[in-house]
């Protein structure tokens, strides 16, 4: 031997390393650690309302009008859920 012996698990690390490389491997670890997939999908508008931040509320220039339709948005969302949970 070059280097001295070889140990079957070395041999084993390698061919596992090998596989890992040329086999896909999005399917391999999907495999390996299934993640569950949620169907939620929500619309732009929809999602907006839980953002902490966007741009028209960080630009200075548009700050002030932004905060109001986003304060108006924020308040439509909080009745309609105070009437969906009566």
């Amino acid at each position: 031997m070059l280097f001295g012996t070889v140990y079957s698990e070395n041999i084993i690390i390698i061919i596992l390393g090998f596989l890992y490389i040329f086999l896909p491997m999005e399917n391999f670890n999907q495999k390996l650690f299934p993640i569950p997939e949620e169907n939620e999908i929500l619309e732009y508008s929809e999602a907006e309302i839980s953002f902490d931040t966007d741009y028209d509320r960080e630009n200075p220039v548009t700050k002030q009008a932004a905060m109001v339709n986003w304060l108006k948005k924020r308040k439509i969302v909080d009745m309609k859920k105070t009437l969906l949970l009566k």
